[in-house]
């Protein structure tokens, strides 16, 4: 967003004061900093970088009009010069104490709009090389901190608005998940009122079909009035055929099991003397007249097999029935030795 880039801007032109900080510190070493510590009577322009510095460096809370600034401090402030340099490596810029800036440091360095004339690099490089540098780092941190101050706030505000625009974000993305469930129900909706629609066109087909049937199946009923009496007496007769079912079939297995080897007399004999007298003196349910040759096969089947070539005496169709039904392989007369 514009205010974004304008935040970044405006940081982004403390970067060079910055490094210009940085570079002072580069400038400086153990040699120049021994040789500033070991001056007898430093000169006074040197005296208000050691000052500057020494309120730079004061921790928060400090009574900044008791603070020591004399030669002395300053040399006790530079006792290592490796752990002093150190220490101006890793100060921390953006928390500078603003009151030790603006109402003690802007004493020798003079106010932004108007900086002090002997408080620079080029007129403390004619004093002290190590002083110039450490003199251009309070001059450039200080520059540093200003626009860091002015800045801040906005970043500040930027966060703000950033963490509203994702807060904003968020919610906008839980609710295209909720318009999202709600568009797949509606077409898991579409997909049942289609899927019911399609059942219902079915169903409708089908009832219109079982209409037709029904109206056919009605003329049919009234086309065959007539046989409505055959078809009683019919049903009458397959009921008394139930009722003896269990002789017949008594008897009609006994033909297929065992009256294979005998000749035709003998097979009339042991079924009109024998059988039915014997189901008949035993209460079982059979017709006084069992014709197994009815009870095995049609006329329909045996035209077939006149067809195919059997004779058709009544020896070799009853051959015919009882090769067709029994589950082994019979021993059976055969006179035309088919």
């Amino acid at each position: 967003s514009e205010f974004k880039a304008q935040a970044e801007s405006d940081l982004a032109a403390a970067e060079p004061a910055l490094r210009a900080a940085e570079e002072a510190l580069n400038l400086l070493d153990k040699n120049s900093l021994t040789e500033l510590k070991s001056l007898g009577s430093p000169p006074a322009p040197v005296l208000k970088v050691t000052a500057a510095v020494s309120y730079m460096l004061a921790p928060q809370g400090t009574n900044l009009k008791k603070l020591d600034v004399s030669w002395n401090a300053a040399k006790k402030m530079m006792g290592s010069p490796e752990q002093f340099l150190q220490t101006l490596i890793n100060f921390d810029k953006d928390n500078l104490w603003v009151e030790a800036k603006d109402n003690w440091v802007r004493k020798y360095t003079g106010p932004p709009d108007k900086p002090d004339e002997e408080f620079n690099y080029d007129f403390m490089a004619t004093k002290s090389k190590a002083a110039a540098g450490l003199c251009a780092w309070v001059v450039n941190i200080c520059i540093y901190h200003d626009i860091f101050l002015d800045v801040e706030p906005k970043r500040v505000k930027l966060a703000e608005a950033e963490k509203k625009l994702k807060d904003a974000d968020d919610k906008l993305v839980g609710v295209r998940k909720k318009v999202q469930d709600l568009n797949d129900k509606c077409a898991a909706l579409q997909q049942q009122l289609s899927e019911a629609t399609d059942e219902k066109n079915r169903l409708v087909e089908k009832a219109e079909s079982t209409a037709k049937r029904l109206n056919l199946a009605e003329r049919l009923v009234n086309g065959l009035k007539d046989e409505g009496v055959r078809w009683t007496q019919g049903v009458a007769d397959l009921k008394d055929q139930l009722s003896r079912l269990v002789g017949d079939v008594l008897v009609t297995a006994s033909f297929i099991a065992y009256i294979g080897p005998f000749n035709m007399d003998y097979r009339k004999r042991m079924i009109t003397e024998s059988w039915i007298p014997d189901v008949m003196a035993r209460g079982i349910p059979a017709s006084e007249q069992i014709v197994p040759v009815k009870m095995l096969v049609d006329e329909a089947r045996i035209a077939v097999w006149n067809s195919e070539g059997l004779p058709a005496d009544a020896l070799s169709v009853e051959n015919g029935c009882i090769i067709t039904t029994c589950s082994r392989w019979p021993l059976i007369v055969d006179p035309q030795l088919q």
